[in-house]
This record gives C-alpha cells, structure tokens and sequence, in this order.
C-alpha cells in the first residue's frame, strides 16, 4: 500500500485468498471490520506505521497469527500491546533495512536476501519465503 493511504474500508481485501503477504505505508491510521478476513494465504505482514493503526473487528479472522509482523524497531512492543496487532505479540519483529547474504551448504549455493523485513531465499533459479513457500 502506497504512503498516501491512511484507512482502508470494512472487508475491502475479504477472502482474498491469492494475497500471500501485505506492507501497510507509513500513513496508515485505522484498518475497519473485515478488511483481511479469511485472507488466509497470508505469510508475511509489514505495517510502517510508527504507532499501530486502530484496528476494527474480526480485520484479521481466519489469518495465523504466527506468521511474522513486521514494524518499525522503536514500535515493536507498542504492537505487542495495541488491540488486534497483540494477536501477532510472539512472532512481532522489527523491520530491517535490505540484507544480502551467500549462503554455502551441502545442498549447493543459496542468497538469502531481507528485503523491508521480509525474509526470501534464492536457490536454483526460484524464490522462497522463510515458512519455504515458492514466491513467483
């Protein structure tokens, strides 16, 4: 989402099955009823935002909450403590500026690059997230 967004409308991303991970701008203020709701292919989500936007009801039902959030270092704990973004409290981290890191192993040559927060492994011409889903 650009910067320039500071809400987003009740249930306007419901059931979005297809959407693998989410990076909210800097300028989000509030996420209404619903917004996220049965997005369950999510993996990953990054939120900008130094202080947590207010949340609706139900914005990420039917979402795990064990996939990471990832926030501004300074905010960290103001997520783990804010209604909704607290549902994510264990696996709540701060974002990191780009990392890119060669990685030898047994199995052959990988890169793993950190790219805003998000973790991705290159290996064999593909890209993968840390939970080791493919990413196209």
């Amino acid at each position: 989402m650009p910067n320039t967004v500071t809400y987003i409308k009740n249930r306007a991303f419901n059931e979005c099955v297809a959407m693998t991970s989410i990076k909210f701008g800097s300028s989000l203020k509030s996420i209404e009823y619903g917004t996220f709701s049965g997005c369950s292919s999510l993996t990953a989500i990054t939120c900008e935002a130094v202080n947590p936007p207010t949340l609706g009801d139900d914005v990420f039902y039917e979402v795990d909450k064990t996939i990471p959030l990832y926030v501004p270092a300074q905010s960290v704990e103001a997520y783990q403590a804010a209604d909704g973004w607290k549902d994510f409290k264990d696996n709540t981290y701060p974002i990191l500026d780009e990392a890119i890191d060669q990685v030898q192993s047994d199995k052959g040559q990988s890169t793993k690059a950190l790219r805003n927060g998000i973790l991705y492994i290159e290996r064999n011409g593909k890209t993968y997230n840390a939970m080791g889903a493919e990413v196209k």
